[in-house]
Formats: structure tokens, sequence, C-alpha cells
């Protein structure tokens, strides 16, 4: 089985196009996978656009009631969390991003690796 977690917040316009590529190509595998998406609080049609594709995908939604940040979203994500930070560092020095412009990439919301959204 392979989880695919994704924070997200405010991202009502992309978040299904994300989830629905995704289908696609694992529906060319064989492999088994469930997406788990941590919603912290978004208050745009996030909400409602994971709770259609629920009802369609291999969809785990932990949401947050009241916005905790990315941070807190890493970490409702239990030990893939601390993967995904792994990733974040990775992006980081693969693209040679310094810590201060990866902070405000991150507070932008900027697609910058993988799964974040």
């Amino acid at each position: 089985m392979l989880y695919l977690c994704i924070p997200a917040y405010n991202e009502g316009p992309t978040v299904g196009l994300v989830l629905w590529n995704i289908h696609k190509v694992f529906s060319e595998f064989s492999r088994e996978y469930e997406i788990i998406v941590v919603d912290d609080a978004s208050d745009d049609s996030t909400t409602e656009t994971l709770a259609t594709y629920g009802r369609l995908l291999p969809l785990t939604v932990i949401r947050h009631e009241e916005r905790q940040g990315y941070a807190a979203s890493l970490d409702a994500l239990g030990g893939a969390g601390g993967a995904l930070r792994e990733l974040d560092a990775l992006w980081r020095q693969v693209y040679g991003l310094s810590d201060a412009l990866w902070e405000r990439a991150v507070v932008a919301r900027t697609e910058v690796a993988g799964l974040r959204i």
C-alpha cells in the first residue's frame, strides 16, 4: 500500500485536479494506494471538493477546525510528516533554495515539490 499525503489550505480550485490526476496515474498500475489530505480549516470550497472526491477515490481527510499551519498539518500526518519534511529539505538542496527563499515560497503557497499544493 502506498500512502500519498497532502497538506491543503484553501485549495478548492486545484485540489480536485490534483486528486483526479493521482487517480489517473494509479489506475494504470495494480498497486493499492490511499490519499490522505489534511485540510487545515479551509474556508473556500476545499472541504466540499474533498467530500465529493472522497466518494470516488481511496481518500481519507483529516480536517482541522481551526487553522494550525503547514507544520501542524505535517504533524497530523504522523510518521509521514517526517518524510514530507525530509522531502522539503531535499528539494531545497536540489534547487539550491536558501532557507529564507524557501520560507517565502511556503508562505506564498507556491508549488515547489511533489504533492505540495
